[in-house]
């Protein structure tokens, strides 16, 4: 009975040990799933500030054009 516990807990601390060592980054799939969303973060925050700078100047186009029509 001793000898069963013993291979059960060094089962068991082997079997934690791996399921330990395997992250994301540990597999070439999970390396690249981690850039990918690395890069569709950037592209996000990229695209934002261009839609900010594109209603910033939209927004300067509506008041030169609001200026110009009080000039009529």
């Amino acid at each position: 009975m001793l000898n069963f516990k013993k291979a059960c807990c060094i089962i068991i601390i082997i079997g934690s040990t791996l399921l330990a060592a395997c992250g994301r980054d540990s597999s070439p799939e999970g390396r690249m799933a981690m850039k990918l969303e690395d890069l569709q973060k950037n592209m996000m925050d990229s695209l934002r500030k261009q839609n900010a700078a594109m209603l910033d100047s939209f927004g300067k186009i509506r008041q030169e054009l609001n200026r110009l029509q009080e000039k009529k």
